[in-house]
C-alpha cells in the first residue's frame, strides 16, 4: 500500500483555489434547480454509536444552517457496510441522500456478491475526518511492545489469536496488512461487531486486537487492555507515551480510518460542489474539530477529486492484501 500518497490526501487541508467563486457560482446553480426540497437523509452503514454516527449528525445540523433543510441520519448496517452502501448507490441522484464512507466501504465493495460497483455508482464528494488505531493486547499477554508481538509470532507462527469485528471487516484487513508487513501469521477469530470482539479480548479469550483510537482509551485507561503501538508514522496527543508502529520496526507503516461523503452517481456537479464546499466549512469549524478530537482524530478535508483518487488506490492495494492472504470476500 503506498501510505505516502494516503498521508498526502489526509493532511491537505488548505482551501482550493478559487473556492469563493466555486461557492457563488454553485448557489446560484442550486438555487434555480430548487435544491434541497425536502431533507436529506444521511445513511450510516455502521452500528449505531460512535464517531461515525456523532460526525453524521454534527454534519446533519450544519446541512440545515447552510441548505434550510435538515440532515437526517439514517442507519443502515449490516453486511459489512454494503447493506447501507446498496441503499445510497441505487437512491435517487438528486442530492437528498447521502452516504457516509470510509475504508470498510472500499472493502466491502469487493465482495463477489456485491450488485453494485463503487467507482461507477457512487460520487465522491468530500474526506472528512482521519483516525489513527491503536494494537491492544490482553495484559496477561507476556508482549510490551510491537517488537516483542514480532518476534514472538515469528517464533510461534498463528499461535497469537487476534479479534476483530467481521471476516472483511477493516479490522480484519488491517492487521492482515500489518502482519504481511511484519511477515508474520497471526489466527484470526471474527466476532459479530465491535462490542463481542473487544469483549472477547477483555476477557482474555483472544490475545489481541486492533481498535479505532477513540474505543481504545477508556480500556488502556481502566488497565483493561494494554498499548502496544499506534497505527500512524507518528505518536498522537491521546497516548503520547505509546510508541508508532513505525517506531518499532515497522517504518514508514501508518494506518488510518478516513471517513467521507459520497452521493448515489450522477448526482448534478453543482449540487456535489455545494457539498464539498460545504463539508470544508464544516472541518474549518473549531468545534466541530474539537470534537471529533475528542475521539481520538483529526478533522481534515479532501477534495472531491482527492477522495477519488483515495478510493482508487485502496482498491488497488486492498485487493493485493486480499490476494497475498488468500481471503475470500463472499
Amino acid at each position: 500500500m503506498d501510505d505516502r500518497h494516503i498521508l498526502r490526501v489526509f493532511i491537505r487541508c488548505g482551501w482550493i483555489a478559487g473556492l469563493l467563486t466555486g461557492q457563488m457560482m454553485a448557489a446560484n446553480s442550486l438555487q434555480a434547480q430548487g435544491y434541497p426540497t425536502k431533507p436529506i437523509q444521511i445513511v450510516v452503514p455502521f452500528a449505531p454509536g460512535g464517531v461515525t454516527e456523532l460526525s453524521a449528525r454534527m454534519i446533519g445540523e450544519r446541512l440545515r444552517q447552510h441548505l434550510g433543510q435538515p440532515g437526517v441520519v439514517i442507519i443502515k448496517d449490516g453486511a459489512g457496510t454494503v447493506i447501507g452502501t446498496e441503499f445510497a448507490a441505487r437512491a435517487a441522484p438528486d442530492g437528498h441522500t447521502l452516504l457516509i464512507g470510509n475504508s470498510s466501504t472500499v472493502i466491502g465493495s469487493m465482495g463477489k456478491n456485491v450488485s453494485y460497483d463503487l467507482q461507477r455508482d457512487l460520487a465522491p464528494i468530500a474526506l472528512y475526518y482521519a483516525q489513527p488505531g491503536i494494537v491492544m493486547v490482553h495484559p496477561s499477554v507476556r508482549i510490551n511492545s510491537i517488537r516483542e508481538l514480532i518476534a514472538y509470532a515469528k517464533a510461534k507462527p498463528r499461535d497469537l489469536r487476534y479479534a476483530s469485528t467481521g471476516y472483511g471487516a477493516i479490522v480484519h484487513f488491517t492487521t492482515e496488512y500489518f502482519a504481511m508487513s511484519a511477515g508474520i501469521s497471526m489466527t484470526h477469530v471474527p466476532y459479530r461487531g465491535g462490542g463481542p470482539a473487544i469483549m472477547s479480548v477483555i476477557s482474555g479469550e483472544v490475545d489481541m486486537m486492533f481498535l479505532g483510537i477513540n474505543t481504545a482509551a477508556s480500556h488502556v485507561k481502566s488497565g483493561r487492555l494494554r498499548a502496544l503501538g499506534v497505527t500512524t508514522k507518528e505518536r498522537v496527543p491521546v497516548f503520547p507515551d505509546v510508541p508508532a508502529v513505525a517506531e518499532q520496526g515497522l517504518p514508514g507503516f501508518d494506518m488510518k480510518t478516513w471517513y467521507a461523503l459520497f452521493a448515489p452517481a450522477n448526482t448534478p456537479k453543482p449540487i456535489v460542489d455545494r457539498l464539498q464546499a460545504i463539508t470544508q466549512s464544516v472541518v474549518a469549524e473549531r468545534e466541530f474539530s474539537e470534537r471529533l478530537a475528542a475521539n481520538g482524530g483529526k478533522a481534515v478535508f479532501a477534495s472531491s477529486d482527492e477522495l477519488r483518487a483515495l478510493v482508487d488506490r485502496e482498491l488497488k492495494a486492498w485487493s493485493k492484501v486480499i490476494k497475498a492472504a488468500k481471503l475470500d470476500l463472499e
